[in-house]
């Protein structure tokens, strides 16, 4: 299977994987070129080559969602992101907002956006599946909307 795998349904289930670094050759050299960079500059104002290591390091885990494959899953429970050293999850009654465009979207645990959004909501990157994505995590939010309004 490659890199670049179709989204698969079963049931009420749509997984998808991503792997920006792969699939924008061109970006992932900038973006290899700046590590470096960044290293080298690491190591020379600071004298040590150590400085260099954790300099890529830091960049390579920082933007590990660019480097490092992902995976998605939408199911009964929630969203979930899957990465190489961690992943998030939200259920489906956290989630308060969902921003998204073409590309990608925020689910946030938060009606308004703040600067918590980053460490407490999940990011999605689309891959050719944007409107089966936001149809059922929008169809999902609707639903649950209308259960609060009915419930006494």
């Amino acid at each position: 299977m490659s890199a670049v795998s179709a989204a698969e349904t079963q049931s009420d289930v749509l997984t998808w994987r991503v792997h920006p670094a792969r699939e924008r050759v061109g970006v992932t050299a900038q973006a290899v070129a700046a590590v470096g960079a960044a290293a080298w500059a690491s190591a020379d104002l600071m004298g040590n080559a150590w400085w260099a290591v954790f300099a890529v390091a830091f960049l390579v885990l920082t933007l590990h969602s660019y480097f490092l494959p992902t995976a998605y899953r939408i199911d009964e429970d929630g969203v979930s992101a899957n990465w190489l050293l961690s992943s998030a999850k939200l259920g489906w009654n956290d989630i308060r907002r969902f921003q998204h465009d073409d590309r990608g979207g925020l689910l946030s645990t938060r009606r308004r956006p703040s600067a918590r959004d980053a460490f407490q909501g999940v990011y999605l990157v689309f891959r050719n599946n944007s409107d089966e994505v936001v149809r059922r995590i929008e169809s999902r939010m609707r639903m649950l909307d209308t259960m609060k309004e009915v419930s006494p």
